[in-house]
């Protein structure tokens, strides 16, 4: 379902599990029933969620983001898309409010996990496991709900886009209220949409003359004529003199924008990380991982003291002699050109308009910047006579762009007057008496492997006029053109039916992905969730 969101996620470790823990003494303060209060209630279809299962299923998400179950690449785009739809009204509720809907969805169609499939999953967590095999005091250690052995927990590596990630820290249950038993639950959820997917898209075949039409369009090649009108020929066309040049530039002078500058005092903290040694062991891993996370925390708890003390009052100089180290005073510059120091506040910096903009503490991932702006150079046209060669091709640019688009309308409008199925565009074009644009006779197109992106536009414009139609005016990256169809023939291979079965394997997924989404839609304006 929804392969594009598929490819662009992270798992569940871009569900920001901390975020939405913290947001719940906000969200409960007003759920107190000793005072009397109303206490809000997550409605989900049928299901009714009082504020204690609300906030454990929420909290079940560290458990989904620190193990990355099979499962997760469904979850994840279901949150997404609940998230769209209903994310304003719901607000933190939209990761509880998923869940409760794929429970819900799950006994409708009659879908349930076994205790054994939820005991397999589990043994073969890769966080759970120790030379590929299932490790039962890693899985305590992750636990932790003996209180006489209290656990540090374990290290987990995060399969990640950008590969392997070693875990900073120990992550265990002992400090969260979760138990093994919301282990097994988030397992069970987890494989729940595995199985619902899994049953929406049994029995999906596409029939063999949709797959053969599919594969003769791919295979098709299109022969045209083009008749091509581009800005470049237009140039010489466009008015750049003085007069041209200045009143350009006075109606877009936002678009000729010095960037803001800066001034900016400064401390930075830094931490480099501990190189992994040839051949390191697990061990060895983990105890540099505990190390340099420990170095880190130290930074940043510098940098924190140091915030604060000038964010109550103390100078920033004499704040920062209580560290052994000076501010630094930079030279005036745009947030995209920030020196190294500065790169990781350059969001915060991206969002300052003037000089008094206060202290900043942001922690980059190796280091921690505290800085105050000293001053803001707002952001000003930049002279013409400085910048005349840039302002004159803009001028150029755009009404070149206008000149093209005016002549091949009217080209156009000329040639399917005169267009009869059986003329060529060269006897079009004279007979019409059209004296600009470049013709190029017999050009091919197909979506090959290779073709541009300019070929898979035209072929895809092209696709649908028999021979001998004219197309309508077709933009291009630099200009605009006119086609008309001279042949059209399909190349075979050797191998056409296999790849007509593999076209029709890919459309049948493509049908399953549409019934699932269709699926999620459907059920969430079924259940129409939301908070009362």
């Amino acid at each position: 379902m929804l392969t594009t969101i598929r490819k662009n996620q992270k798992g569940l470790l871009i569900i920001v599990t901390i975020a939405i823990c913290a947001a719940f003494g906000w969200f409960f303060t007003k759920a107190d029933t000793t005072t009397g209060q109303h206490v809000p209630t997550l409605v989900v279809g049928d299901a009714k969620l009082k504020v204690s299962q609300y906030r454990r299923i929420s909290n079940q998400q560290m458990i989904a983001a620190h193990l990355q179950l099979p499962g997760s690449e469904i979850i994840s785009p279901l949150v997404n898309m609940l998230g769209q739809t209903h994310g304003e009204s719901l607000g933190d509720g939209v990761y509880p409010a998923t869940i409760q809907l794929v429970r819900n969805e799950a006994k409708r169609l009659g879908i349930a996990v076994s205790d054994d499939e939820v005991t397999e999953i589990i043994r073969n967590t890769p966080a759970f496991q120790t030379n590929g095999q299932f490790d039962e005091s890693r899985f305590l250690a992750y636990e932790g709900g003996d209180p006489s052995q209290p656990s540090e927990g374990i290290y987990i590596v995060q399969q990640t886009p950008y590969g392997p990630v070693p875990g900073e820290r120990p992550v265990t249950l002992s400090r969260s209220g979760l138990t093994a038993a919301d282990i097994k639950q988030v397992v069970r959820d987890f494989r729940s949409a595995q199985k619902i997917f899994e049953t929406l898209g049994a029995g999906v075949q596409t029939p063999e003359w949709r797959a053969t039409q599919r594969y003769e369009l791919l295979n098709q090649i299109i022969t045209a004529d083009i008749l091509a009108f581009t800005d470049a020929q237009f140039e010489s066309e466009v008015d750049t003199s003085d007069e041209a040049i200045a009143a350009y530039y006075e109606e877009n002078k936002d678009r000729f924008m010095n960037q803001p500058r800066l001034v900016v005092q400064y401390v930075s903290f830094d931490h480099k990380p501990t190189p992994a040694a040839e051949n390191e062991t697990e061990e060895q891993a983990a105890a540099r991982a505990k190390a340099d996370n420990a170095a880190k925390i130290a930074m940043r708890r510098k940098a924190d003291e140091l915030y604060e003390a000038i964010r109550t009052g103390s100078s920033f100089e004499l704040a920062a002699a209580s560290f052994e180290v000076s501010p630094t005073l930079s030279e005036p510059f745009d947030v995209f050109n920030a020196p190294a120091a500065l790169r990781p506040a350059q969001r915060q910096l991206l969002e300052v308009q003037s000089k008094d903009a206060p202290v900043m503490f942001v922690n980059g991932d190796h280091s921690s910047v505290v800085l105050l702006v000293k001053d803001f150079l707002a952001a000003q046209p930049k002279p013409l006579e400085s910048i005349r060669d840039e302002v004159k091709a803009a001028l150029v640019n755009a009404n070149s762009a206008n000149l093209a688009e005016v002549a091949a309308n009217e080209a156009q409008t000329k040639l399917a007057e005169l267009a009869n199925g059986g003329t060529s565009l060269a006897a079009l074009k004279s007979s019409a008496n059209i004296t600009n644009g470049t013709l190029t006779e017999g050009r091919q197109v197909a979506l090959t492997a290779e073709a541009s992106a300019a070929d898979r536009t035209l072929f895809a414009e092209l696709s649908s006029l028999n021979v001998g139609e004219l197309s309508t005016v077709i933009p291009t990256a630099d200009g605009f053109q006119i086609a008309l169809i001279t042949k059209r023939e399909i190349e075979r291979s050797e191998t056409r039916e296999e790849e007509i079965a593999s076209l029709a394997s890919r459309l049948a997924l493509e049908a399953t992905n549409n019934i699932q989404s269709e699926w999620w839609t459907e059920a969430i304006i079924n259940a129409n969730p939301h908070v009362e």
